[in-house]
């Protein structure tokens, strides 16, 4: 009886330890357990495959009813941009409620959160998964997408985004303002990797949302308001992207997978 117990309780002991310790990243994520990195079949799909050349299409902005991006007197942010997937819930880095949060235990979202901020508004928007930037950050770390001192590697967003279930398409396609635009279709918006310029010194997630009328982009900056109320001239965007980029980058085009895809 004793050598029978030997053998077995330690091993019952450990599945009893393993069990109590998995527990989701935040209570906020409520609609299912994040995902997982390895073996997930939504990130072995994904594939940074290139895409026709798109034809040029207008895309007037959507007639959505929606109360533009502010800032509150509590130093955080409220409102949604109005997007051909539906209304995109806007966040801030330099959100009162997580700017000074250090990711890794040393590095605050204020600085280094474009990443986990971007990945957190697409996500929150248009899966069922209710999250922070905060609760993007520790699923980032937790899956090898952290990079101390620097923020985020940049495969965080498009295979971040797969891994949530959303379909990522890699727009391997000669950046034109014309293609810019036409990439965006009809049920899409763009995550770009922007090099040094207006948005950053370094690397800077942003999202293209829209085009306006006269061919103007309208775009989300995770770190700026000021950027984000204002159109943008897509040659600006072109020449300020960071090209080359490696996992299909520095233009991902980003959508729902059709109810009936399986």
């Amino acid at each position: 009886m004793k050598k029978i117990l030997q053998e077995h309780c330690l091993p019952l002991a450990l599945i009893f330890l393993g069990a109590v310790c998995y527990l989701p990243l935040s209570a906020k994520m409520t609609a299912s357990a994040l995902p997982e990195k390895e073996g997930n079949p939504i990130l072995e799909a994904f594939a940074p495959t290139p895409e026709p050349t798109p034809e040029p299409t207008p895309t007037p902005e959507p007639d959505m009813d929606v109360s533009p991006p502010q800032l509150l007197p509590d130093g955080s942010y409220a409102g949604a941009i109005p997007t051909k997937m539906g209304a995109l819930t806007y966040y801030n880095q330099h959100d009162s409620r997580w700017a000074n949060y250090l990711w890794g235990g040393q590095d605050p979202l204020t600085s280094y959160g474009c990443g986990p901020t971007a990945l957190a508004m697409v996500v929150n928007s248009f899966t069922d998964h209710s999250v922070t930037p905060v609760d993007m950050a520790a699923w980032a770390e937790q899956h090898g997408y952290y990079s101390p001192g620097h923020g985020s590697y940049h495969n965080l967003v498009p295979e971040g985004l797969a891994l949530f279930g959303l379909r990522v398409e890699s727009s391997q396609m000669a950046l034109t303002p014309e293609n810019l635009i036409g990439a965006l279709g009809f049920d899409k918006i763009l995550a770009l990797l922007m090099g040094p310029g207006h948005f950053t010194n370094n690397g800077h997630f942003i999202l293209v949302t829209g085009a306006t009328k006269d061919g103007q982009l309208r775009i989300v900056d995770p770190q700026s308001l000021e950027n984000t109320l204002k159109p943008w001239d897509p040659n600006l965007i072109i020449k300020e992207a960071r090209n080359p980029c490696e996992y299909g980058g520095p233009v991902w085009a980003v959508s729902r997978y059709p109810k009936n895809s399986g």
